[in-house]
């Protein structure tokens, strides 16, 4: 005996989500699909599978708008049912019910195409390149927001534009259209390998799967798919540590001490900004905003910046030290606008020039091997040193860890703690300032790096749990 059943999977009260519907034709043949209606949360039943028996109606979802869902639930039921047993052979699938529900929501449409052509089907449901496709495109546009009901930051969309491009190039190498259902494990390794062979990074690779699990996710709620394969706990997002750098507050000095000429106005502002990212331990996308709305007073005299934070929607609170105030009122607290590449092209030759030319080695993983090189240090700075160098300078300077994060805008101690870049010589540094070593401690001078940095980590450990206490 077939079957139908209406039901709604969110269990958010204050929003409107899709109605799936569920199609039972006995002998195990069950189809989950989109019905293509919506409802308010908040007034949808799953029991009943309509509008809550009792519900108390508003401006937000009126009674008009159940009746008028109640009544195309009714009329959708009875067109499915008319078709299922119209159909004796058994013969419908998944798209064919499918296109019946685009039929019955769009019969004029379907009209025009067949009277221009009587054996063309009506149409199919979405691909997933299309879904790709407008998903770019609504977030983009505004039309798709985040999960706090914000529009995507810029660097988001331009992540997702990137996969999109990729999903195509990677369609096209395969000679086949992916489409949801051929999402599987074999897919994933597949995918994996062919970024590593293009030399890709684990976390560049790690990214592109984590975009395309929020997109299967997606359209698995909104019933464009049952593939829920990328729970699978093998469908996995690639990590790998990064060996990123911070500067030394000796090393800020150089920048801001370092000669520059009359003429080289550019290089003077971006030294600048990138000194003001520094002493704040922000994005770029925020220390490269910074305007006299901003800046508050204490009742005591002393000023700090107030903003929300540009990928987050954190407001965090920065009192300003005199070294950046003294910067930002050269400005006028009013920066002139550099793009990201241009402070990311210029900072380096500016700490090129101020002597921050140490080699330095880093460990990656490429084309799925590991490997090494050394580079002067200049070599390594972008816009987003500027905010470990903060947060790193914070931690040695001694600010407890839970104002270290207020003005970072992190949420966790993991997080923030992965912006902490400290080097052996500073850990060093603070072990023998440490009372342990000073008062009869068992401090040895010949401890490897390696003893001295699982020392210091013990170290900063205890330090950050009495500052929790």
């Amino acid at each position: 005996m077939a079957s139908i059943k209406f039901f709604t999977r969110t269990t958010s009260k204050d929003s409107m989500s899709v109605i799936h519907v569920t199609i039972s034709l006995g002998r195990g043949k069950q189809f989950y699909l989109n019905s293509g209606l919506k409802v308010f949360n908040d007034a949808w039943s799953n029991t009943t599978q309509g509008i809550k028996p009792r519900y108390r109606y508003s401006e937000i979802y009126t009674q008009a708008m159940g009746s008028q869902l109640e009544t195309k639930l009714l009329a959708l039921r009875t067109f499915l049912m008319s078709k299922i047993i119209d159909d004796v052979q058994g013969t419908l699938t998944k798209e064919h019910i499918q296109n019946l529900i685009y039929e019955f929501h769009h019969p004029q449409r379907t009209y025009k195409k067949r009277r221009n052509d009587p054996d063309e089907h009506c149409p199919k449901r979405e691909t997933l390149l299309q879904f790709i496709e407008r998903y770019v495109q609504e977030i983009e546009s505004g039309k798709r927001l985040n999960n706090k009901k914000l529009r995507y930051a810029y660097y988001t969309i331009k992540n997702y534009k990137g996969f999109l491009v990729q999903f195509k190039l990677y369609c096209q190498v395969k000679k086949q259209k992916f489409d949801f259902d051929d999402i599987d494990l074999k897919f994933y390794d597949t995918m994996v390998a062919y970024f590593t062979n293009k030399g890709y990074s684990p976390n560049t690779i790690g990214r592109h799967i984590k975009e395309l699990k929020i997109i299967m996710r997606t359209a698995y709620d909104e019933g464009l798919t049952d593939n829920k394969i990328v729970e699978n706990r093998k469908f996995k997002v690639l990590t790998a540590d990064v060996e990123n750098i911070a500067l030394s507050e000796k090393e800020l000095d150089k920048l801001a001490n370092v000669f520059l000429g009359k003429h080289e106005t550019e290089l003077r502002q971006t030294r600048d900004v990138f000194l003001i990212g520094c002493y704040l331990a922000q994005r770029y996308s925020d220390y490269s905003r910074i305007n006299p709305a901003m800046i508050k007073t204490l009742d005591s005299g002393e000023k700090y910046i107030d903003l929300v934070q540009k990928k987050t929607g954190t407001r965090v609170q920065i009192p300003l030290n005199p070294r950046c105030q003294n910067i930002l009122e050269q400005y006028n607290y009013q920066f002139p606008k550099l793009a990201n590449v241009t402070i990311n092209k210029n900072i380096k030759e500016i700490a090129r020039r101020a002597g921050i030319t140490e080699n330095v080695t880093i460990h990656f993983i490429q084309c799925g091997e590991k490997r090494e090189t050394t580079l002067p240090k200049y070599e390594l700075i972008t816009t987003h040193t500027a905010r470990r160098t903060g947060a790193t300078n914070m931690v040695l300077a001694g600010v407890p860890i839970e104002e270290c994060m207020a003005v970072t805008g992190h949420k966790s101690r993991a997080q923030f703690e992965r912006y902490v870049k400290i080097s052996l010589q500073q850990m060093l540094t603070k072990l023998v300032n440490n009372p342990y070593f000073k008062t009869g401690g068992s401090y040895n001078p010949m401890l490897s790096p390696e003893t001295l940095l699982n020392q210091f980590k013990l170290f900063m450990s205890s330090m950050f749990a009495n500052q929790q206490q």
